[in-house]
Formats: C-alpha cells, sequence, structure tokens
C-alpha cells in the first residue's frame, strides 16, 4: 500500500467525511455545467478523486448511463455506494490510484475536482496527463479544479501544487484548447474560503 493510499484511507476512516474541507452538500451546480456539453447520455463521463462526493448522485439523476467513478482510497467510495443504495449498482466504481489505474476508454468527460493538485512530485504530474491522453476520446472534454495560485497551498495536512489556467496548460502539454476558466471561492464546513482555479478544456486527439 503506498503512502498516498494509506493518507486518504485514514482520512476516511478517522474524519467525519461531511465536515473534511472539500464536502459538497449540493452538486447540482456541476452537473448543471456538465449538461451544458450537451454530451449523449450514454456518454463515458469519469470523476476522478471522486471519494464520497454527490456529484455521482446529480448526473445519475440527470440520466447518464455511463458514469465512473474513481478514488484511491476505498472507504470513501463505500460512503458513496451506501448513499445510493440500490442504485449504485449503476455506476461502475475503481479504487485505484490515477497514475497508474486501468481505465476505461474512450472517456468524453473527464472530471477532477481537487485531485490532481494533489499530485506536486512532477512524475507524477506528468504520469497522470499520460493517462489523460491516453483514455481521453478525440473531442472530449477536461472539466478540473485545483487550488489557485492565491489559493491554500495546503489541503489535509498535505502540500498541494497551486495553478492558473496557463500553468495547467503547460503542465498538460500540445492539444488541450482551453474553452472557460475563473476562479471560484469553496466555503469549507469550517466556513473557511478556498480559491480554486476552475478549467474546461478540450483534448484534440
Amino acid at each position: 500500500m503506498s503512502d498516498r493510499q494509506q493518507h486518504w484511507d485514514s482520512v476516511y476512516r478517522d474524519k467525519n467525511h461531511q465536515r473534511v474541507s472539500w464536502f459538497q452538500a449540493d452538486c447540482q451546480a456541476e452537473a448543471a455545467e456538465i449538461n451544458a456539453l450537451d454530451l449523449p447520455h450514454d456518454s463515458l463521463i469519469l470523476d476522478v478523486g471522486a471519494g464520497a462526493s454527490r456529484l455521482v448522485d446529480a448526473l445519475l439523476q440527470e440520466g447518464y448511463s455511463q458514469l465512473h467513478a474513481l478514488d484511491i482510497a476505498r472507504d470513501g467510495l463505500v460512503i458513496a455506494q451506501q448513499r445510493l443504495g440500490d442504485a449504485a449498482a449503476n455506476v461502475h466504481w475503481h479504487c485505484a490510484d490515477i497514475i497508474r489505474a486501468e481505465l476505461p476508454r474512450p472517456i468524453a468527460l473527464w472530471h477532477d475536482r481537487a485531485a490532481f493538485h494533489f499530485l506536486t512530485d512532477p512524475a507524477d504530474q506528468q504520469a497522470y496527463v499520460r493517462q489523460l491522453r491516453l483514455h481521453l476520446a478525440p473531442g472530449g472534454y477536461v472539466m478540473l479544479a485545483a487550488f489557485a495560485i492565491n489559493g491554500p497551498a495546503k489541503c489535509s495536512d498535505l502540500v498541494v501544487e497551486q495553478y492558473n489556467s496557463e500553468k495547467l496548460l503547460t503542465t498538460l502539454g500540445e492539444g488541450f484548447a482551453l474553452i472557460h476558466s475563473e476562479q471560484r471561492v469553496h466555503v469549507t464546513p469550517a466556513g473557511a474560503e478556498q480559491l480554486f482555479e476552475h478549467c474546461l478544456l478540450r483534448w484534440a486527439g
């Protein structure tokens, strides 16, 4: 078991998942942004770092039928599965490290809210990018949120990599077109404000 997996397993084992800083009680706004892409409802959607996120619930309600939720921490996924009950059978669950996971393809939408920024080793960042390039469909979308340059430098006791759209494009390399980016404030369950850079990109393939 890697140090990264041990860390995230302990987070979900020892903490209330509704009190961690990244918790979102309502993911309808993100689901609406995904709907705005006008993807067919049988498009393959991968949520990287899904954990106990409620995005999968919102996308199921919208009728998406090829949902894949990936997280390195099994307990996070179990929380989501238990919450969904019988509907969990309509989601493909992957307990794996994204940089070496066996992924489905072709992915129409790669969604990542606050997972990529935990990869601070350049080798791990490039392994993530290789996975993205290998599995994303030509014309596929990347919806990625990471701590902004002037956002938090640490989260969950870990140092993070901060991004703006220019730095993200440089890290991903050629072939990605930036459609939209903006900074957004996330208010944690404790009431703290965290500044994120939200980017929507498209892969030329």
